[in-house]
């Protein structure tokens, strides 16, 4: 294929393989690597064959085999250009500073595009880099032509209120808490206990965010220093088995936390001190009398010994008692 023709298709499929590769990468970054490699596979494909009867299909065809890798979790290897050839494809009366400022300012709006509702990112990234029409966006989502129209209206406006504010720096963006404990009061249900739930530090750090305070899926991104991507839908899953409460458009923890201080834990240590000196004795003596240590509903042990006859033995030590 001649070279012209070559740079031709790219620059007409670049924005809607880019759309492709961001609505399948884990985040903006790789979307824009993924997309270089597409293209600069392309190019150089078609600089050495002629016999590409279906343009479309074949853009497409290496661009799903890329997205294949991409899943696999192969290394991602650049398609390595000749430094000559190179200087040949790239515009010779380009200003670099104008450049460079303008890729910096597109790597940010992509970052932003994320900061979005999850109905605006679908329009948005349908219309800017699909091409699509707003009355072909409005069919395919079921959705009022006038609805299109002020969402990318307002999607306008948020990202350029994004691109003007620096974010917030957050102690959990570095910071993150863990939970030490789990509980559930009363029955755990089908699903099992909370921390079922709660197993990543993302749903555990999205309830402590909101636990005191409030917060909108922006807000919680930025506390969090994550994508508001991965948020909404973790805020969501939390929303709807009754551990975030959403008012308007912001989530609220709706389980209690207890973040214990130096000062509550030096209480406690001295609360329990003074109650043994007054009543520990005594109550140890009443355990050890009482005909509970011999009940088989319960255990005196500190750990299994042995199993006899698929029962389990365990050790004999007054000063612990487990209900079974």
């Amino acid at each position: 294929m001649m070279r012209e023709n070559a740079e031709k298709v790219i620059t007409e499929y670049m924005k809607p393989i880019y759309g492709f590769a961001l609505k399948r990468c884990s985040c903006a970054e790789d979307a824009e690597d993924l997309t270089q490699e597409i293209c600069l596979k392309l190019y150089r494909v078609m600089l050495v064959r002629d016999d590409i009867k279906d343009v479309q299909k074949f853009v497409w065809t290496v661009a799903h085999h890329a997205i294949a890798n991409y899943y696999r979790g192969k290394q991602k290897t650049g398609i390595g250009l000749c430094i000559n050839e190179l200087a040949e494809i790239l515009p010779s009366d380009v200003n670099v500073t104008e450049s460079i400022i303008q890729r910096e300012l597109e790597s940010r709006l992509h970052k932003e595009i994320a900061y979005l509702s999850k109905l605006q990112r679908k329009i948005v990234i349908a219309h800017y880099y699909e091409n699509k029409k707003q009355d072909e966006i409005a069919e395919a989502l079921g959705i009022p032509l006038g609805t299109v129209k002020w969402h990318l209206f307002e999607a306008k406006k948020d990202l350029k209120k994004g691109l003007d504010i620096m974010r917030k720096e957050s102690e959990l963006k570095f910071n993150p808490i863990k939970f030490a404990l789990c509980g559930t009061s009363g029955s755990v249900g089908t699903k099992g206990n909370n921390s079922n739930f709660f197993r990543s530090a993302l749903s555990q750090n999205i309830a402590y965010a909101v636990w005191k305070e409030g917060k909108s899926i922006n807000e919680i991104a930025d506390a969090l220093g994550v994508s508001p991507v991965y948020v909404e839908s973790e805020a969501e899953y939390l929303e709807e088995y009754g551990f975030l409460v959403k008012q308007g458009d912001k989530y609220l923890c709706n389980i209690l936390i207890d973040e214990p201080t130096a000062e509550l834990n030096h209480m406690h240590d001295e609360m329990v001190q003074r109650a043994a000196k007054l009543f520990a004795n005594e109550l140890f003596d009443e355990l050890s009398a009482s005909p509970l240590l011999n009940d088989e509903n319960y255990i005196v042990c500190n750990h299994m010994t042995d199993i006899v006859k698929g029962r389990p033995v365990w050790e004999k030590d007054n000063n612990f008692m487990i209900q079974r």
